[in-house]
């Protein structure tokens, strides 16, 4: 395995349903398709559904060519533990039933400390749980809430307006707190660039723009934290980065600035700390880290 590799396997979990994309689910389901089928499939990750919608989902994967035998791999969206108690006893009673998507994730909501342990009661460990906690005040103690219950942490990144998008400081203070807590984690929502930048809002013509997130960064800031070689400040600054030259994938390395990792460094922090990265589109992640010339080329074939 070389760096670009062990950095951005199974990064991208596709959720072409929604913002800024909302595309109709026939339609997610055979560009799914095609990704899977696809010269870079390496890096796509599982398909995001919301939970009520995982019947017409199962049936439109199946259209595009999903089946028993080679399920996709979905995340189910499933909101509050209040929300999510009514649907958990089917879903749960058909994890282990031969489908042609597998449910392999759920992703839940939480506030508290208490709807925390409520979620690990009612969702099984068949699932990784993932549970999208506030970036602001300091989620130390809900971390320590999601460590305790065995549970993951999700962040919303950003959105299809300015005031969704947390600041580097809180992103990077995020990743310092999953770390220490031993939390696995994915980040989701205006992360489908590759590198921070200005960009459009929306797809629509004349839509606003901002300063958003790259997944590029948060990769490499989480692997440096995890490999213990920088600290919050500095996975601020690397969140911060937009220069194209002050990053580096290629060979059996990464680096940011001279902040070096190796391959295998990278790969136990995708397992360890960032697991992956929601994003409504799978084309525009490719098509830029490209552009950057990682070495995507040499190993379109894995």
């Amino acid at each position: 395995m070389d760096a670009v590799t062990a950095a951005l396997s199974g990064l991208i979990d596709y959720a072409g349903l929604f913002p800024p994309a909302g595309l109709p689910l026939d339609v997610v389901a055979d560009q799914y398709g095609r990704y899977r089928a696809g010269r870079h499939a390496w890096m796509l990750g599982r398909l995001v559904v919301p939970a009520d919608r995982l019947a017409d989902a199962e049936a439109a994967a199946h259209r595009a060519g999903a089946s028993v035998d080679e399920p996709w791999r979905v995340s189910a969206l499933v909101g509050t533990a209040e929300q999510s108690g009514a649907i958990a006893a089917s879903m749960i009673g058909d994890h282990h039933r031969p489908r042609s998507v597998r449910v392999e994730a759920i992703e839940a909501v939480a506030g508290s400390a208490d709807e925390i342990a409520r979620l690990a009661q009612v969702w099984p460990i068949e699932f990784e749980r993932y549970v999208e906690i506030p970036s602001d005040p300091d989620p130390a103690p809900l971390m320590g809430a999601l460590s305790a219950a065995g549970l993951f942490a999700k962040i919303r990144a950003g959105g299809v307006t300015p005031g969704r998008f947390p600041t580097t400081a809180q992103m990077a203070r995020f990743l310092v707190r999953a770390r220490d807590a031993g939390v696995p984690m994915k980040a989701t929502a205006g992360l489908h660039h590759a590198l921070r930048g200005d960009y459009r809002l929306t797809y629509e013509p004349e839509s606003a723009r901002a300063t958003m997130h790259g997944f590029v960064n948060m990769v490499l800031a989480a692997t440096l934290l995890a490999a213990g070689k920088i600290d919050e400040q500095l996975a601020d600054a690397c969140l911060d980065d937009d220069r194209t030259h002050a990053f580096k994938l290629s060979g059996r390395a990464g680096a940011w600035l001279n902040a070096v990792v190796t391959y295998s460094e990278l790969s136990h922090a995708r397992r360890s700390l960032l697991r992956s990265v929601g994003s409504c589109s799978f084309d525009e992640p490719v098509a830029e880290i490209e552009a950057l010339d990682f070495g995507l080329k040499g190993v379109d074939g894995v």
